[in-house]
Formats: structure tokens, sequence, C-alpha cells
């Protein structure tokens, strides 16, 4: 497997390599050819006593539908019924137009 390092050079002359995926491993070496060693030696050690597995867990009744939150918000409003038949003659509007196009070609 392959791993995206972040390899960075320190003004001693030092280097850090970092794992994107493993962020937690940082490791310090005087080269860039021995950091880059340390790295992928670090990485087989976690690689050998690791795994990767999938869970499933069920989602809480918020986490059910993102929109479940905005429903009724506007059940209040004295002008709910006007945006619902403006919406509605919009899309008669759009429907009508394309039926229009798809006949006439």
């Amino acid at each position: 497997m392959q791993y995206d390092i972040l390899l960075t050079k320190h003004p001693n002359n030092g280097y850090t390599a970092r794992p994107i995926l493993l962020p937690e491993l940082i490791i310090h070496a005087d080269n860039e050819l021995e950091v880059l060693d340390r790295v992928r030696q670090a990485i087989n050690e976690v690689q050998a006593h690791s795994r990767i597995v999938q869970i499933e867990a069920e989602p809480t009744e918020a986490e059910d539908d993102p929109w479940l939150r905005f429903a009724g918000m506007w059940v209040d409003d004295p002008d709910w019924e006007i945006f619902q038949s403006a919406v509605a003659a919009f899309r008669q509007q759009i429907d009508n137009q394309t039926s229009d196009n798809s006949t006439g070609c």
C-alpha cells in the first residue's frame, strides 16, 4: 500500500515525515532518506498489529433525515399558500415550455 507523506525540511537541515492517513505518526531524522526509512518502519509496525474494520451504526432520530429540523417551520406563515401557488404555477409554466419544445421539433 502506498502512503502520502508530508515531508518537511527544517532550517537546521533536519526532516519531519508525517503520513497523511496516520497523522499521529511524526518522525524526525537528520536527512531525507533516513526520515523516509523511519516512517516506513513506523507504518509497517502499525500495520503489523492493526487492521481496518467496518461497522454499521444506526443513525439517531436527528441524523435520520437532515431536513427534518426544517419540517413545519412555515406552518404559521400567512404567505405560505401564496408561495406554494406561485411554485406550482412556475412548475406548470416550465412543463408547458418543455412540452412545447419537444413537440415543435
